[in-house]
Protein backbone atom coordinates (compact mmCIF):
# COMPACT_ATOMS: atom_id res chain seq x y z
CA UNK A 1 0.00 0.00 0.00
CA UNK A 2 1.27 3.70 -0.68
CA UNK A 3 -0.24 6.95 0.31
CA UNK A 4 0.95 9.78 -1.37
CA UNK A 5 -0.50 12.62 0.71
CA UNK A 6 -0.08 16.43 -1.37
CA UNK A 7 2.36 18.64 0.45
CA UNK A 8 4.64 21.76 -0.78
CA UNK A 9 8.52 22.30 -0.46
CA UNK A 10 7.85 25.34 2.09
CA UNK A 11 11.70 25.25 2.49
CA UNK A 12 12.24 28.45 -0.06
CA UNK A 13 8.73 29.90 0.10
CA UNK A 14 8.40 29.93 4.03
CA UNK A 15 8.92 33.81 5.06
CA UNK A 16 7.79 34.04 8.58
CA UNK A 17 8.65 31.82 11.18
CA UNK A 18 5.59 28.98 12.25
CA UNK A 19 3.94 29.74 15.25
CA UNK A 20 3.00 26.00 15.90
CA UNK A 21 3.26 23.39 18.24
CA UNK A 22 5.29 20.48 17.76
CA UNK A 23 4.25 16.98 18.84
CA UNK A 24 6.33 14.39 17.40
CA UNK A 25 9.76 13.86 16.94
CA UNK A 26 12.14 10.73 16.00
CA UNK A 27 15.84 9.91 14.38
CA UNK A 28 16.50 7.66 11.30
CA UNK A 29 17.95 4.28 12.92
CA UNK A 30 18.20 2.98 9.57
CA UNK A 31 21.38 5.27 8.38
CA UNK A 32 24.35 4.94 10.25
CA UNK A 33 26.21 7.45 8.32
CA UNK A 34 22.83 9.75 8.91
CA UNK A 35 22.50 9.53 13.01
CA UNK A 36 21.44 13.20 13.18
CA UNK A 37 19.17 13.03 11.17
CA UNK A 38 15.80 13.97 12.34
CA UNK A 39 12.11 14.62 11.56
CA UNK A 40 9.88 16.49 13.62
CA UNK A 41 5.89 16.86 13.16
CA UNK A 42 3.42 19.65 14.54
CA UNK A 43 -0.14 21.27 12.97
CA UNK A 44 0.54 20.61 9.62
CA UNK A 45 4.65 20.74 9.47
CA UNK A 46 7.02 18.50 8.48
CA UNK A 47 10.40 19.08 9.39
CA UNK A 48 13.59 17.14 8.52
CA UNK A 49 16.60 18.38 10.14
CA UNK A 50 20.42 17.09 11.50
CA UNK A 51 22.56 18.02 14.23
CA UNK A 52 26.02 19.42 12.91
CA UNK A 53 28.85 19.74 15.16
CA UNK A 54 30.78 21.41 13.00
CA UNK A 55 28.85 24.03 12.50
CA UNK A 56 28.88 27.85 14.25
CA UNK A 57 24.55 26.65 14.57
CA UNK A 58 24.62 22.81 15.35
CA UNK A 59 20.94 22.89 13.75
CA UNK A 60 20.41 21.94 10.04
CA UNK A 61 16.80 22.33 8.70
CA UNK A 62 17.56 20.03 5.72
CA UNK A 63 13.56 20.51 4.50
CA UNK A 64 10.54 21.78 5.64
CA UNK A 65 6.98 20.71 4.23
CA UNK A 66 3.53 22.36 5.11
CA UNK A 67 0.68 20.27 4.14
CA UNK A 68 -1.82 22.30 1.83
CA UNK A 69 -4.73 21.39 4.25
CA UNK A 70 -5.24 23.75 6.55
CA UNK A 71 -7.10 21.55 8.96
CA UNK A 72 -4.14 18.69 8.99
CA UNK A 73 -2.50 18.21 12.43
CA UNK A 74 0.31 15.77 12.70
CA UNK A 75 1.35 14.41 15.86
CA UNK A 76 3.37 11.99 15.39
CA UNK A 77 6.36 10.17 12.93
CA UNK A 78 8.47 7.10 11.98
CA UNK A 79 11.20 6.42 9.96
CA UNK A 80 11.92 3.02 7.41
CA UNK A 81 13.10 2.68 4.33
CA UNK A 82 12.82 1.20 0.69
CA UNK A 83 14.32 -2.31 0.78
CA UNK A 84 15.01 -2.27 -2.98
CA UNK A 85 17.49 0.60 -2.40
CA UNK A 86 17.41 1.86 1.58
CA UNK A 87 16.10 4.93 0.57
CA UNK A 88 14.72 6.66 3.60
CA UNK A 89 10.93 6.87 3.97
CA UNK A 90 9.14 9.31 6.46
CA UNK A 91 5.44 8.41 7.50
CA UNK A 92 3.33 10.64 9.42
CA UNK A 93 0.47 11.00 10.79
Amino acid sequence: LQVRVPLCDSYRERKEPTKTALYGVCFNPYDQRQDAVFAVTGGRNIIIAQFDNDKPVALDILQTYVDENELENFYCCAWSFDPNTGAPWLAVA
